[in-house]
Formats: structure tokens, sequence, C-alpha cells
């Protein structure tokens, strides 16, 4: 081996080898260069080029936290945001194509499946405490990762407050009387 001695080597029969895993990645492509040697003496020698491309192993996506925390009010509006979980894919170009989901069902809140957002569905009757549960993220190929989501409900003291969330929850729309 006449080139990338630190990845690959190459046996009396030839057969090349990786010395370590490779990842598409961080390498798509190897040019290596070969050199064949006889016993004769004075040698006779050899170069050959051998191109390689690594093949990409699918591989699970991460999140970017292990733990989400969030706190919420009681009186918290149907689909009221709560926290986004966000994971990304190793593989290039895939993160796009993650789906979010519960790890299970819960009546109390939902995950949007391509935005990884958590919003409430109704936590009205929880009153004050603490809940966790488990987000999963999936790619194409089935290939998951989960993390953990702590939810903290805060009792309202009172029915007087109103929750203004970051983005508007719909549109209103201008009426035309009919004449």
């Amino acid at each position: 081996m006449k080139s990338h001695k630190d990845v690959f080597s190459v046996d009396g029969e030839g057969i090349i080898k990786a010395l370590r895993p490779l990842d598409k990645e961080e390498e798509e492509w190897y040019i290596l260069t070969v050199e064949a040697i006889d016993s004769r003496t004075p040698p006779n020698t050899a170069e050959t080029m051998v191109s390689g491309q690594v093949v990409n192993v699918n591989e699970a996506p991460v999140f970017d936290a292990t733990i989400y925390e969030a706190q919420i009010p009681s009186k918290s509006p149907y689909k009221f945001p709560i926290v986004k979980v966000q994971a990304s894919d190793p593989d290039v170009g895939e993160s796009s194509k993650l789906q979010y989901s519960l790890l299970e069902h819960c009546p109390l809140l939902d995950v949007e499946a391509n935005t990884g957002q958590l919003y409430v569905l109704d936590v009205s009757g929880f009153g004050d405490g603490l809940f966790t549960l488990q987000v999963k993220a999936t790619d194409e190929l089935g290939l998951f990762t989960t993390t953990t989501v702590m939810i903290r409900v805060r009792e309202s003291a009172s029915d007087n407050f109103v929750v203004i969330p970051k983005k508007p929850m719909f549109k209103l729309k201008k009426m035309i009387p009919k004449k």
C-alpha cells in the first residue's frame, strides 16, 4: 500500500482491508495506490490505482438534548405550544426527513410529526404536578432514538388570565356582507 496507509492495508494475496470503520459522511471516495513487488533479484514492481466508494450505513438520529424540560399553566388552551424537541440524522441530508411521535399515547399532549413541537391537548384536570414522557425521532428506514420530556403543570390560582401563544393559533378572515 503506497497511499492511505493509515486507513487501508493490503495482504500478500492482494486483498485490501480497511484498518478502521469508514464513514461516508467523512470521506466518500478513496483513490489508493497499490504496489506489487516480486521476489526476483532485482525485483520487478508494478503499481495500480484502485478507487473505492464508501457506501452509507444507516445511522440512528440523535436528539440535541437527552432531557427537555418545560412548565405550563393548568389552564393552557388546546394546541398551546410547550417545547420543541429537535433531532438530527448523521446521514447526509436526512435530518429534514425525521418523523416525531410519542413513545406511548398521552391524553394530555401530542407532538407535531414533522417539526417535533409538543403541544397541549387538555391538561385542565391534571392539577399541579410533574409528568414525564418519551418522544421518538424516526428516520426513513425505521431507525429511531428517544428523548425524555419533563413537564411541570402549575395550578392556576385564578380563571382570570389569558395565555398568549408566541404564534397565532388561527387567522381571522375579513367577512364581506352579502348584498
